[in-house]
């Protein structure tokens, strides 16, 4: 199973090449429904191991000669899991294909961990930030939402994740509950003749984290809590063809532990998460909470008498498109 990274962006886009009709061709897309169904799931079907749509529903929209949008609503299940959410097709004339727009599911029935679907899900991204820990790819036990309301293009949704830990140097066998909520992007703009976006995303989430302590080589079987609350604002721009750029970001976190709170503002380069913020508690040397943003790494402080507490949030993947 890949290591999923964490990703803050919701919307993923997919690259395809440039060629077919120029922009003064008028271009009208196949809207047969088992052409739709078929354009559905050819996206889901590498990723999620599902071959047939249970129920597919979805609205036509023609915004100009060239420009066509599909809103649609699916249920998708194999032998592991059950899927419901919404989707947005969007007809790319220049290649007269549907691309993949926002896309948002739940997951219910999960009778096995391993065919979870995780890197079209920002959900599912979120949930795994602790995948990078020792490079263990941890199963998910049980995934939860909670009040989960979707409305594209945006929408707010709050979700709960309970799952389990495999045996590492930091982490045994112990359940990890996320908690938290998200504003999904408001007024997202994808140009299709342009292949470009221009994107805002609103965050306001408020995490619980519960792990495993280790002092010295003795594990500790009770379990230590910290609340992350990330709030802020991220606007991006790019095409299908290049890499995002960061307009502008106000995303800033605070950490609570202890009844001790700190402020980190985490940088962003091309749209990842890449600076490694470490946050002190209490007596320096003591007890230390350290985070670390980039790609699958980890980091701790450590001293005589401290207590090692490791977090490692693999967000190396945290782009505005998918590569």
């Amino acid at each position: 199973m890949k290591a999923i990274r964490l990703c803050l962006c919701l919307v993923m886009l997919l690259n395809t090449s440039a060629c077919g009709p120029t922009e003064t061709e008028t271009k009208i897309p196949d809207l047969r429904d088992e052409t739709i169904r078929a354009a559905v799931l050819r996206f889901f079907d590498d990723q999620y191991e599902i071959e047939t749509i249970d129920k597919n529903t979805y609205d036509i929209e023609k915004t100009t000669e060239t420009h066509w949008i599909i809103n649609g609503s699916l249920t998708l299940t194999n032998e592991e899991c059950t899927l419901s959410g919404k989707y947005t097709l969007l007809y790319d004339y220049q290649v007269d294909k549907w691309i993949l727009g926002n896309h948002y599911f739940s997951v219910t029935n999960v009778t096995a961990v391993t065919k979870v679907p995780t890197s079209t899900d920002a959900l599912f991204q979120t949930a795994r930030w602790f995948e990078g820990i020792n490079k263990n790819p941890y199963p998910i036990e049980e995934v939860v939402f909670v009040d989960q309301t979707l409305d594209l293009p945006h929408g707010l949704s709050s979700f709960t994740y309970t799952y389990t830990l495999v045996d590492g140097p930091y982490i045994s066998n112990r359940s990890i509950k996320v908690v938290g909520s998200y504003e999904y992007p408001q007024g997202w703009v994808f140009d299709v003749a342009e292949r470009k976006y221009d994107t805002t995303y609103n965050f306001s989430g408020v995490f619980n984290l519960t792990w495993d302590i280790l002092d010295g080589e003795t594990y500790y079987i009770n379990n230590e809590t910290a609340t992350l609350e990330l709030t802020g604002q991220i606007r991006a721009t790019g095409s299908l063809d290049s890499s995002p750029k960061i307009e502008s970001n106000t995303l800033s976190a605070k950490v609570t532990f202890r009844g001790e709170s700190a402020t980190i503002i985490p940088t962003l380069v091309l749209g990842q998460f890449i600076n490694q913020i470490n946050i002190q508690f209490g007596d320096e040397g003591k007890e230390s909470f350290v985070f670390v943003f980039g790609q699958e790494e980890y980091r701790g402080i450590t001293s005589p008498n401290a207590l090692f507490y490791a977090i490692s949030i693999d967000n190396s993947h945290a782009k505005v498109t998918q590569p």
